[in-house]
């Protein structure tokens, strides 16, 4: 007689194999802390240089907890200030504008920018930048652009738990008209307001003139006309690649190619 039994995983081994990705998750955990714990003591050693004067140390502190993995408007910002202090133009501009992307309200980064920026050689005139690009710019930088797309969900399930209510209940009144068409039409605009902001986020990208002189040409190749001559800490808008080119657009609305290993994206 053959007779069948029932066979269970031996619970040793399976005790073993969760105390053994338990004590991982706990390594993981202690090793990523202690990263970060380090980083953060090198960011504050970076702070006691910069006060004594030692610039150099000081960003070289800073620098350590950047790879640590340690980010924040306040690093970028002290690091864009010993930069300064170095007399490395286009490197302050490019971590003073890394600040201002975590921190676009803060009152005494934007007071140096407006300093650095008065140093830079190239002055070109800003094209005026319409109210509502300006409040959608702020907007997208403190809240992102997640939260559209929620609210337009939220107002595409309204619109579907309408229409439910209009069949289950077979009158089409005035009021329910109304609701059907407003839930329908502000999900639409807020669902499209989130994809223009994620295409927004990956498709906008600015960056920094590093090197002290550089000329835009007209097409991207070496022996091309050249347009105009730009010069460290210039911020212009990358609007495409072509190898070892990038297309530009100026301060001023003018467009040109210059080299990708003179720029460093913000």
């Amino acid at each position: 007689m053959t007779i069948f039994k029932h066979q269970s995983v031996p619970v040793r081994p399976l005790v073993s194999v969760f105390c053994l990705l338990l004590m991982m998750l706990v390594l993981g955990s202690t090793a990523a802390y202690g990263q970060i714990e380090t980083a953060v003591q090198a960011f504050d050693a970076g702070n006691e240089s910069y006060r004594t004067g030692d610039y150099a140390d000081a960003l070289a502190a800073y620098e350590e907890a950047l790879a640590g993995g340690y980010t924040s408007g306040a690093l970028f910002y002290n690091m864009g200030n010993a930069h300064y202090r170095l007399d490395q133009l286009g490197e302050a501009v490019l971590y003073y504008e890394k600040a201002r992307l975590l921190t676009p309200e803060n009152a005494e980064l934007l007071h140096n920018l407006e300093i650095i920026n008065t140093k830079t050689v190239d002055q070109f005139t800003q094209l005026p930048v319409p109210a509502w690009v300006s409040w959608w710019q702020t907007m997208l930088a403190k809240n992102g652009g997640r939260w559209l797309f929620w609210v337009g969900m939220l107002f595409y399930l309204l619109a579907v738990g309408v229409i439910i209510y209009r069949m289950r209940m077979g009158a089409l009144n005035p009021w329910i008209r109304r609701l059907r068409a407003v839930t329908i039409l502000l999900g639409c605009v807020f669902l499209f307001a989130a994809f223009a902001a994620s295409m927004q986020s990956v498709e906008a990208s600015r960056a920094v003139i590093m090197a002290e002189r550089v000329d835009v040409k007209a097409q991207p190749d070496p022996e091309g006309i050249t347009e105009v001559a730009i010069h460290e800490g210039l911020v212009v808008d990358i609007l495409q690649y072509s190898e070892e080119w990038i297309e530009v657009r100026l301060p001023n609305g003018a467009r040109g190619w210059v080299p990708a290993n003179v720029a460093e994206t913000i």
